[in-house]
């Protein structure tokens, strides 16, 4: 529903600004819970119709105040009680033949829908002193279509209770994409995922999914870590995954990076022992 409020931003301010302060009205009743708080369901269903009144259709372009913005929100499953909130966003040029790319915000918590398709991404940017949406002249939209989650849960609109684990995250991603596929079938066309910060390892791990269950029938071109936050053990283990599959050691040598990997995951452990977020042991050797 925020979405269909974004996209309205994308048209000329003169004509939108009654419109788009109403349904900003409406919004903000809807939001009434505060910051991870219950929406207001009846005030968000009001909401919704305002803000779709609003945005409905493409938004064309016209003598360069206006900027096209076709766009599509949702809200799709993963694993119950799991459902993502998610806009999609055609490319400009030739979306029935276009690739597709899936972006989830870094932080994690940051919202994909909102914060990412208005910056340096999406089709729209603010001007310098923030006041104004203007065409973004290198947005990735102009040639690939989009869509934009909100993950992990409860990560804006997206419901269910707080994932802790990034490894649940992306299984129920995959499942999100296998039922979002069924009824977008135009947009599983060389499908790249796309992470920032802590979701680089959130669609690392997802496109792992992808690739060991082909019965998902999800067109995966690639995976773009964009500086991405992922811990030694991770890497560390998988180094070994790739020399094995790959052949690229002697058995004997296998099993011995398998047992050194055992020692070093002890030793990293006593590292981290002060948790996330806590300060690491150096007093002892396994931060060394």
């Amino acid at each position: 529903m925020v979405a269909l409020a974004y996209s309205a931003v994308c048209m000329r301010q003169d004509k939108m600004a009654p419109y788009l302060k109403t349904c900003g009205t409406k919004i903000a009743k809807c939001s009434s819970g505060g910051a991870g708080g219950p929406p207001d369901l009846a005030a968000c269903a009001d909401a919704m119709k305002v803000c779709e009144s609003v945005t409905l259709g493409p938004l064309k372009k016209k003598k360069g105040t206006s900027i096209e913005c076709n766009l599509s929100p949702g809200c799709g499953g993963g694993d119950p009680p799991y459902r993502y909130f998610y806009v999609i966003i055609e490319a400009d040029k030739n979306p029935e033949t276009s690739p597709t790319f899936l972006l989830i915000g870094g932080g994690l918590g940051s919202s994909s829908s909102i914060g990412t398709a208005t910056r340096l991404l999406g089709p729209c940017r603010m001007d310098p002193k923030g006041e104004t949406q203007l065409l973004n002249l290198y947005s990735w939209t102009e040639d690939a279509n989009s869509i934009w989650v909100d993950a992990p849960a409860p990560t804006r609109f997206s419901e269910g209770p707080i994932e802790s684990k990034l490894s649940a995250v992306a299984v129920n991603l995959a499942n999100f994409l296998w039922l979002l596929f069924k009824d977008h079938g135009n947009l599983n066309r060389d499908l790249h995922l796309v992470g920032s910060s802590a979701s680089a390892s959130v669609v690392a791990m997802l496109g792992s999914i992808i690739m060991r269950k082909p019965q998902l029938k999800i067109n995966l071109k690639g995976v773009i870590m964009r500086y991405g936050v992922v811990g030694p053990l991770s890497i560390y283990h998988g180094c070994l995954t790739m020399a094995k599959e790959r052949r690229l050691l002697p058995a004997e040598e296998l099993e011995k990076m398998a047992e050194d990997l055992k020692t070093c995951e002890t030793k990293i452990a006593k590292c981290n022992s002060g948790g996330p977020g806590g300060p690491p042991d150096l007093g002892r050797v396994g931060c060394q």
